[in-house]
């Protein structure tokens, strides 16, 4: 009776349970376990005169569920005043990688490691702001004032463990013009 029970035990303990990676590289599209999706056509959020609000989601794991929420307001008047907010939103189990303050989505470049020592968030976070009137100085705010391609990371929880991935965003050199374009995540 003892040998069996420690035979079951022994086999207990020596299981070969696969670990899943705990990280992804931002733009790291191919890989075991790495799921990579093209949005075909792309997604442009941009300004439209007088004024716009423009969304794209994403359900990352095709569950039907919403993770993500891009989200591009803005207005202009004819007096030379426009204004305008990118913003991301995480959905229910989703967390988004905070920038240099924790109201701002950090923007990552690419080969940028995404992991558990990130922080993270689950809140509606602003990627940029700008607000400019005819004949005043610019006023840009948030961690996304580098034009070109950057990626957003996030982060899912699966059980016990994050699923961990990114999504690529092209802002142009104006900032008022965005193309969400493809995403990838590690899955089990």
């Amino acid at each position: 009776m003892i040998m069996a029970l420690m035979g079951a035990f022994l086999g207990l303990i020596s299981c070969n349970k696969e670990k899943i990676q705990q990280f992804i590289y931002a733009g790291e599209n191919s890989g075991d376990y790495l799921t990579y999706v093209e949005i075909d056509p792309p997604a442009v959020l941009n300004m439209e005169y007088p004024s716009t609000e423009k969304t794209h989601r994403i359900d990352i794991d095709k569950d039907g569920e919403t993770d993500l929420t891009f989200t591009f307001v803005g207005s202009g008047t004819l007096l030379g005043h426009l204004a305008f907010d990118m913003k991301v939103t995480p959905g229910k189990g989703t967390e988004i990688c905070s920038g240099s303050e924790a109201t701002l989505a950090a923007q990552l470049s690419e080969n940028r490691k995404i992991d558990e020592n990130l922080s993270w968030a689950n809140r509606v976070l602003t990627m940029h702001s700008y607000n400019y009137t005819v004949g005043e100085e610019v006023k840009l705010e948030g961690d996304w004032i580098d034009p070109g391609t950057s990626y957003i990371g996030f982060r899912k929880k699966n059980k016990r463990i994050y699923q961990y991935g990114w999504v690529e965003v092209k802002m142009d050199v104006t900032g008022i013009s965005w193309v969400v374009s493809s995403y990838a995540y590690i899955h089990k």
